[in-house]
């Protein structure tokens, strides 16, 4: 297997000594303060009527589009889910440290598409 740091053990090698020269890795919550509460059903929500908002305001809105930061590629937030602020922290430290949102319609993460109650 090849990539960007060649095969096998070079390339762990690699990744290891990349790490060690940026320093402190990100932290993950507990994965209990990442499940959200499905508020509605994933389909009203992703083709309801939306809003953006702020990242940092988005705490207790309702997603309509999936974030799936990428690594590790696994939904975060999920449509119908209500936005808890321990999902909004691992976000924004993700974002610091290069982490890529690929599927939000703004990849930057500036705002979210929610739920217009």
């Amino acid at each position: 297997m090849t990539g960007a740091y060649g095969h096998g053990r070079d390339a762990l090698a690699a990744v290891q000594e990349e790490i060690a020269a940026g320093g402190e890795i990100p932290s993950l919550p507990p994965v209990e303060q990442l499940v959200g509460e499905y508020v509605m059903p994933p389909r009203d929500a992703f083709l309801g009527t939306t809003k953006r908002v702020k990242l940092q305001k988005a705490a207790g809105e309702i997603a309509a589009e999936p974030v799936s930061p990428y690594p590790p590629g696994v939904p975060v937030l999920a449509p119908g889910e209500r936005i808890s602020a321990e999902a909004l922290a691992y976000l924004t430290s993700g974002l610091e440290a290069g982490m890529l949102i690929p599927d939000a319609a703004d990849p930057e993460l500036s705002t979210l598409r929610v739920v217009a109650e």
